[in-house]
């Protein structure tokens, strides 16, 4: 079992809650305030194309499939927890994001999603600089959509979903199956801040050993 980090959200994981460190830029002048694109999973449009976005398969390139589990720190950084599990992941290839794009353009992704939860973000007043929607679709897009930059890029580069799966569930606040990873190994709060790559869970045998009676 695999795990992958995403950005804490109260938001259900259907728009961005706020900025983030990694994700799409949306100040190009100031400090570099971006959005995590991870928090779109649980969108509608998304999940009605079995298609999503998680960091670690951005700089990567990953064969094969796999089951991955979402995590995410809270709030005050101090507790790791399983959040959900999304099945058969694979990595999207660059010649398949063309046609995703064209089909999501029709769906009017941009005006419909993406547009409203950025000015949302930033009319809350601590981006006075952002320019949401244009910088994401200028650098997930592209100017041209036969010349898409590559999800292996560096941040903020990257397509908005890099992801396909068969099956994606999110745990609700208070079901069993949303475990404290902290409460079971302390050494993984400073393991996860350092993350970068999808998370072999075998390695921290002490979270290896419960989760597999969960999942």
């Amino acid at each position: 079992m695999r795990a992958a980090k995403v950005i804490w959200s109260n938001n259900g994981w259907t728009v961005p809650l706020g900025t983030a460190t990694h994700g799409v830029m949306v100040n190009g002048l100031q400090l570099p305030y971006m959005y995590g694109l991870e928090e779109f999973l649980f969108n509608e449009q998304l999940l009605q194309y079995k298609i999503g976005y998680l960091n670690c398969y951005r700089n990567q390139n990953i064969p094969g499939i796999e089951d991955v589990l979402l995590i995410t720190l809270t709030p005050d950084l101090h507790q790791v927890i399983v959040i959900g599990i999304i099945r058969h992941v694979q990595q999207l290839r660059d010649h398949e994001k063309i046609q995703i794009w064209n089909n999501m353009q029709q769906a009017n992704y941009v005006d419909n999603i993406v547009n409203p939860a950025f000015l949302q973000i930033e009319h809350r007043g601590n981006n006075e600089q952002a320019i949401g929607t244009n910088v994401f679709v200028q650098n997930n897009y592209g100017n041209d959509i036969n010349n898409l930059p590559l999800i292996r890029g560096g941040a903020p580069n990257g397509f908005f979903v890099n992801l396909r799966y068969k099956t994606i569930e999110l745990f609700p606040e208070g079901y069993e199956r949303r475990v404290n990873l902290t409460n079971i190994d302390e050494g993984v709060n400073s393991a996860w801040n350092k993350l970068s790559i999808l998370y072999y869970l075998d390695r921290r045998p002490l979270i290896s050993e419960n989760l597999n009676n969960l999942f």
